[in-house]
């Protein structure tokens, strides 16, 4: 019973050792005095002040001993973004004899500079009071879990001047009415605008780009045609026949050169950020389209048994598609360049019409998937083409639509795309991975 009686006696000691630990007494109201900020990120390096405040100075100054404590502020690792090589604390770990005769104490929080401004992180800072001596009373916190948060933001590059750009970016998918974006689309402009001196009347654009157009997308009415033929012997085979509409598709892979000089017309002299210019234009290009056929709603089937000797396997059960090479040579002789460029965006229009060569395969020679010959068409023809670019300085974000034709031989072009624009010393850096290649 002794034995029991003494081992209750000293639970209830330390139940009562613990307490006295969490007494008010023991309880120092010390917190961050602002627990959540952000600011942008730069460059270079900065220096950030942490201000702690000290909400008991009268129970402080009860404290014996305030040098067996000190308040230690750091970064919590797990719940912060930002590498820890890019953050130094300074002063961070000081002894409550800091709050002693004042109600502030600044911690110094330094941040390295980022040449990649863009990104956006946060900091994590926590506090604690460290015992520096193990028989001296524990002191805590009245907001242990307290926290202050840091929000680092980015700061994008702002394009200020439109002359010199680059593109990467993706086409939308137009076909069948979509609008989702694939295929990458890229593309250099280079606008050099005449200077309003009047020695320097000549200004030139200049664009390299590839972008995916859509041609167009038929479809035919009920057409009866043969679909199968099936050898039976050397001498005979059957004919499938079938009633179907053909459905056909027409996307193609665009690469470019466009040049056009500009020449301002006076007109425009009203409002610096608005020009109009004469330009007339050449350009060339190489376009790889694949087309697309696939035959729907087949019906009214029907079966010849031919004496004769089949003239070539045929199977059109499934869709099949064909991938054709055109080139193009456009010459501009009427043409206008409108440009509208500010602090807070660029628009450019340009529409050319004028004379075009066009060598490009003849589509009768494709129709059916056996025919492995194409044949070659070089016609002329009179042709519209019209682009306009909108581009967002501070994203880069930029909008691009076209569309040409041609007018005896209608074959239209359509393409829309969305890229972010850089200045042209940039790409080094996005490239870098592929350029350091062996």
């Amino acid at each position: 019973m002794k034995v029991n009686f003494l081992l209750l006696y000293l639970l209830i000691s330390c139940i009562q050792l613990s307490a006295k630990d969490n007494t008010p007494e023991n309880v120092l109201n010390i917190e961050f005095k602002i627990t959540d900020t952000s600011f942008t990120r730069k460059d270079h390096s900065f220096t950030y002040p942490i201000l702690i405040a000290n909400n008991d100075k009268e129970k402080i100054g009860s404290v014996e001993n305030l040098s067996d404590y000190q308040v230690k502020i750091s970064v919590e690792q797990e719940s912060s973004t930002l590498v820890l090589s890019s953050i130094m604390l300074d002063n961070t770990v000081f002894s409550l004899e800091a709050f002693k005769t004042k109600e502030e104490h600044k911690v110094f929080l330094t941040v390295l500079g980022d040449s990649l401004a863009d990104r956006t992180r946060n900091i994590i800072l926590k506090m604690e009071i460290i015992s520096l001596n193990d028989s001296a009373p524990k002191l805590y916190l009245s907001k242990p879990d307290q926290k202050m948060k840091i929000l680092l933001k980015g700061k994008p590059e702002q394009i200020k001047e439109y002359n010199v750009l680059a593109y990467l970016g993706s086409n939308f998918n137009m076909a069948e009415g979509k609008t989702q974006l694939q295929n990458l689309f890229f593309a250099t402009n280079v606008f050099i605008p005449p200077l309003k001196s009047e020695n320097n009347k000549v200004g030139f654009y200049l664009s390299l780009y590839g972008n995916r157009t859509m041609s167009t997308v038929d479809s035919t009415g009920n057409t009866s045609a043969v679909y199968k033929r099936v050898k039976v012997s050397d001498s005979t085979y059957w004919e499938h026949r079938a009633q179907h509409k053909l459905k056909t598709t027409r996307v193609s892979d665009n690469f470019g050169a466009y040049i056009s000089p500009l020449f301002r017309l006076p007109a425009t002299k009203l409002k610096s950020s608005l020009n109009i210019y004469y330009a007339p234009s050449l350009e060339f290009v190489w376009r790889k389209t694949l087309i697309s056929y696939e035959f729907l709603d087949r019906s009214n089937f029907d079966s010849v048994l031919i004496a004769a000797t089949i003239p070539s396997t045929m199977d059109l059960d499934n869709n099949f598609n064909k991938t054709v090479n055109e080139f193009a040579f456009n010459a501009g002789l009427i043409g206008l360049f409108l440009a509208y460029e500010t602090s807070s965006i660029s628009v450019r229009v340009h529409g050319s019409v004028g004379y075009s060569s066009i060598y490009y395969p003849n589509e009768l020679s494709y129709l059916t998937p056996e025919n492995s010959t194409v044949k070659m068409t070089r016609k002329s023809d009179i042709f519209f083409t019209g682009r306009a670019w909108i581009t967002e300085p501070i994203t880069g974000i930029t909008l691009q639509a076209e569309v040409t034709n041609t007018a005896c031989h209608p074959r239209p072009f359509f393409g829309a795309t969305l890229s972010k624009a850089f200045k042209l010393e940039s790409l080094g850096g996005i490239l870098a991975p592929i350029t350091a290649r062996n």
